[in-house]
């Protein structure tokens, strides 16, 4: 009587920790630049990716809610970039497609951190960016 209802538990508790890895390997991913998968920008710094060089120049809006806030919505930050010698706005989230040196590039807006505090001066200087930048191949 007791054996089916065991290898149920089982079951649902094998379950819960694949559910479990799955749902920390994917924040650890956008937490963790190091991965080769993001780009990590600082305020008011260059870095180069693939020959191209990618400016954080400006924080142009950051109405995201503060950490420790209640908020009805979660806000948005908009940004300046320089990428080469093209300066282009992007929003959180965002993905917009760039041409740097015969080269597609399509640069999506991942993160930018730290999260502003409830109650907490932000300073803008210790801002820095999760970019995601890919080479978008043509077909011949």
């Amino acid at each position: 009587m007791y054996k089916p209802m065991l290898k149920s538990i089982k079951l649902y508790n094998q379950l819960f920790v694949i559910f479990l890895i799955i749902l920390f390997s994917q924040s650890y991913m956008i937490a963790s630049p190091w991965m080769g998968a993001l780009t990590q920008v600082y305020y008011h710094k260059t870095v180069k990716k693939d020959k191209m060089k990618i400016a954080f120049k400006e924080i142009i809006s950051d109405n995201r809610c503060p950490v420790g806030a209640q908020c009805i919505t979660a806000g948005t930050v908009k940004v300046l970039l320089k990428i080469g010698n093209t300066k282009t706005e992007i929003q959180l989230g965002a993905t917009t497609k760039i041409i740097y040196k015969n080269h597609n590039y399509q640069v999506q807006f991942v993160d930018m951190r730290p999260y502003r505090e409830k109650e907490k001066e932000y300073n803008k200087e210790e801002a820095y960016l999760f970019l995601k930048i890919v080479e978008i191949k043509s077909t011949p």
